[in-house]
């Protein structure tokens, strides 16, 4: 075998290369959306254990502290000890209750920033933003 006879053998490389690229960017998106819905419903999980806990003394200090939502305003958000509000999943429409996240996002001698956000949790669809609050000082 000379070389052109070789090199005849690898003409249809270049379809080969397209079609390995394509099946590699259709693997690698669900990987991607694969890792989203692990990291989501991992989330989940632990908002659901951290839900169940008595609240510290100084909730959001030292991460995010969960409670359920009794009312959303204008500028704040109220929380309760039991699920009292419910929205539904825009996905399914279900309606679940809306928990709401207190975290100290910044702490410097600059200032600080505080962050409520609230949310609602679908066991099928994953977490779905309600209403976000920033402030340089703690909520009352």
């Amino acid at each position: 075998m000379d070389y052109q006879q070789y090199a005849e053998q690898f003409k249809d490389i270049g379809e080969k290369i397209k079609e390995s690229r394509e099946k590699a960017n259709i693997l690698e998106h669900q990987a991607k959306k694969a890792k989203t819905e692990f990291e989501s419903f991992s989330l989940m999980s632990h908002i659901i254990k951290e839900l169940d806990l008595a609240c510290d003394n100084d909730p959001g200090k030292h991460g995010p502290a969960y409670f359920f939502v009794s009312a959303i305003g204008k500028r704040d958000i109220s929380h309760s000890e039991n699920p009292s509000l419910q929205e539904p999943c825009p996905s399914c429409n279900t309606q679940y209750p809306v928990i709401m996240s207190y975290d100290q996002t910044c702490d410097s001698p600059d200032g600080d920033t505080w962050t409520k956000e609230a949310f609602l949790m679908c066991p099928k669809d994953g977490i779905s933003p309600i209403a976000i609050f920033h402030r340089e000082h703690r909520f009352l």
